[in-house]
């Protein structure tokens, strides 16, 4: 496959901005807003984390806002019915995390909220609640709900199971809220439906099941096997759940192995391939792919060796990767938004990101 190159964008990160600062006052939020988490390098102290408002339409760089830096991971954020941006920051080893910025639709930061421990397994919203999923001390996960008015914790869930429970994923769809981990000799589901604020129902799941995402639509969940190379003779790539049904509804093998990132478009489940999810087994293979929900037909698209992505969206109804491509890759390592193209099969470099990690588009832009 072939990797067009497009707009290369002029990108600096600049050591003056504290922490929350923002680098301009009297934004204007766009239109089509888009958000970016970008790391970059920074002269004196290691690395920085900044959160960029865009106009989706054009690329341009509206406001960047300093992000904590010191001691945390940031692996997703989130928008709420008000437009507003929650990243949750998830500690290193000994160094746990228990903070939540809250920023304005301009990226201005609001708040900060101190939930549970390790906030980084993704923030949802239904009935005027935010719910954190937290990785808590990787025996025993949780769950902080915050009223959406006045941004305070206001009750915590804890998720548990025997031995143990190691939080690895969670998602929302249409009914109910999933958090999802492992348990040691198998799998457990939690299911949690809104007020009042408990645990409806839990579930053991066998075989093999590792995310590190799960996408819910309408009714169902779709549970991404990044494990899924480690079982070549029953992959079990893709784990389809419904709360309303039995729970695990089917096991769909893709023509690639190990899904880690993955996207719903026009009825169609795309999913970013690399093995770099599985704990052994790495692969340099690439690959994107795409199942049709309704007919159930696949199709299959290579991408040079080790070339990465580190989050998948749809954006402005495109499906769109944030590239990370090695600098072993086969192609120009420009970091930064690619838009995906099935009728051709190509990937077409939107805007050069300097360290881009995550994008989000608002739900409803």
């Amino acid at each position: 496959m072939m990797l067009i190159s497009g707009c290369r964008w002029p990108f600096g990160l600049s050591d003056s901005l504290a922490i929350h600062q923002s680098s301009q006052e009297n934004v204007q939020v766009p239109d089509s807003p888009l958000y970016v988490v970008a790391t970059g390098p920074e002269s004196v102290s290691g690395l920085t984390n900044e959160l960029l408002l865009l106009n989706s339409e054009t690329g341009k760089t509206l406001n960047r806002t300093r992000l904590l830096k010191n001691g945390v991971i940031i692996w997703q954020m989130s928008s709420d019915p008000d437009g507003r941006i929650w990243i949750g920051y998830y500690g290193t080893p000994g160094n746990s995390s228990n903070s939540v910025d809250v920023f304005s639709p301009e990226g201005y930061h609001l708040q900060t909220l101190y939930t549970c421990a390790n906030p980084g397994y993704g923030i949802h919203f239904a009935d005027g609640y935010a719910f954190v999923a937290c990785g808590g001390n990787g025996f025993k996960g949780g769950v902080s709900i915050v009223d959406l008015e006045s941004l305070e914790v206001i009750e915590f869930i804890e998720l548990s199971a025997e031995p143990s429970f190691l939080l690895l994923a969670s998602a929302q769809n249409d009914d109910s809220l999933a958090f999802f981990g492992s348990s040691q000799t198998h799998s457990t589901l939690f299911l949690l439906y809104t007020e009042p604020f408990k645990i409806t129902k839990a579930e053991e799941i066998y075989g093999s099941a590792s995310p590190r995402e799960v996408i819910g639509d309408g009714n169902e969940f779709f549970l991404l096997n990044t494990a899924s190379s480690l079982h070549p003779d029953d992959p079990k790539d893709v784990r389809i759940l419904s709360p309303t049904e039995s729970v695990l509804v089917a096991d769909v093998s893709l023509p690639a192995r190990s899904p880690l990132w993955g996207a719903i478009n026009d009825q169609k489940l795309y999913s970013f391939h690399s093995s770099q999810g599985a704990i052994v087994g790495d692969s340099p293979e690439r690959a994107i792919s795409s199942y049709d929900l309704i007919t159930s037909e696949m199709d299959l698209w290579l991408l040079p060796d080790n070339w990465d992505a580190s989050d998948m969206a749809v954006i402005n109804d495109q499906i769109v990767l944030v590239g990370q491509p090695s600098v072993t890759a086969e192609s120009d390592p420009i970091h930064g938004l690619y838009a995906f193209d099935p009728e051709s099969g190509e990937l077409s470099l939107l805007y050069e990101i300097p360290g881009a990690r995550l994008v989000l588009q608002p739900a409803g832009e």
